[in-house]
């Protein structure tokens, strides 16, 4: 029950985000819950070849599944064109490499920038865009491209390269929120491979999380109903059967 519980919450954060751009879906995986020995309560006259006082062993008995671990799915999300000269997406496995102003450095695959008032490129949301010679400053009028290899140029000249972050493993990537993860340093293999005027999508799919929502949904009210039952069980048995002794 408490499985079906964290699937239904998982599901229903990669539902939300099917409009995050690069937004990455996650999937919970299961595994058998520890099994439990059951034994008989020790009865001499009932079983004759077991010693008085002695537990009866009768088998081992499954307590169910449990959750092991939550996995992010790190394919690629579906490309939009955007038209937009700071919209670039990752066609690769690469990451672009942002910083807060306290100097945190993260990673995402949200390619949607913009030239802040002092020249620099950020994202949206106000991290700085880091560059191979560390923020990627513009003289912040003009025009600003970014070509399929990282290069950023301002009317036509050269400023820096897009840091793209490459992981060897992208499950050691920890979210963060806010469409950001935090890792180890990255590994530095491969080469930028980006789609300038276009932004990548979510990965998560709106039918396969609701297909998903609703099985897990039926799967804990199914599991709320056996419960139920034996607790109706156990209610008669100690209030029914007890009183006819």
């Amino acid at each position: 029950m408490l499985q079906a519980e964290r699937q239904v919450d998982n599901t229903a954060s990669n539902l939300a985000n099917v409009n995050t751009t690069g937004f990455k879906k996650d999937f919970l995986a299961a595994m058998a819950a520890p099994e439990m020995l059951t034994s008989r309560e020790p009865s001499h006259p009932r079983v004759p070849s077991a010693p008085l006082g002695t537990a009866v062993p009768i088998g081992i008995q499954s307590t169910g599944v449990m959750g092991a671990e939550t996995y992010t799915d790190f394919s690629p999300g579906p490309i939009t064109n955007t038209e937009r000269n700071l919209d670039v997406a990752i066609l690769n496995d690469g990451f672009f490499t942002v910083a807060d102003n306290q100097g945190n450095t993260y990673y995402t695959r949200n390619g949607a920038f913009v030239i802040a008032p002092d020249g620099s490129l950020t994202t949206i949301e106000g991290l700085t865009v880091l560059g191979e010679g560390g923020v990627i400053q513009t003289p912040g009028a003009g025009s600003i491209e970014i070509s399929a290899n990282g290069s950023v140029f301002a009317d036509g000249e050269m400023v820096d390269m897009l840091q793209i972050a490459f992981f060897a493993n992208p499950q050691a990537l920890t979210k963060i929120g806010h469409n950001r993860f935090r890792g180890p340093a990255p590994d530095g293999i491969g080469t930028a491979n980006l789609q300038s005027g276009a932004l990548e999508q979510s990965n998560a799919n709106v039918i396969d999380s609701m297909i998903n929502l609703i099985e897990n949904h039926r799967i804990y009210e199914a599991d709320s109903r056996v419960l139920q039952t034996l607790d109706s069980t156990l209610e008669r048995t100690v209030n029914d059967v007890g009183s006819l002794m």
